[in-house]
């Protein structure tokens, strides 16, 4: 399960979005089409069950939050998970600039 977790979330942050439009001019804004070779070339770390953990127990965290209340506001364990990839990546704080204005 957390495999899939760390997948999913890693995939679908901000970071990874960004990459992906930066690479991609196929789709538009409404409904970006995905194409399996787009996919196939994105950067996703593969990491230990250890470095996935504590994103994984953030994610754990958000979908609790969501699931008692779908309006209340995680986006302070967002910020968190965000900061925990950028770390996972090795971004510098130029890139996190970038992509956190994008």
């Amino acid at each position: 399960r957390s495999h899939l977790y760390g997948f999913f979330f890693i995939y679908f942050y901000r970071t990874t979005m960004f990459y992906y439009r930066k690479t991609n001019s196929q789709g538009g804004d409404i409904f970006p089409q995905v194409r399996i070779s787009s996919v196939e070339n994105m950067p996703i770390k593969i990491t230990s069950l250890e470095t996935q953990q504590p994103i994984v127990t953030l994610v754990d965290q958000v979908l609790t939050l969501k699931k008692e209340d779908a309006k209340a506001d995680a986006s302070e364990l967002e910020n968190e998970i965000d900061e925990l990839v950028y770390q996972l990546y090795a971004l510098t704080p130029e890139e996190i600039e970038v992509v956190k204005n994008s």
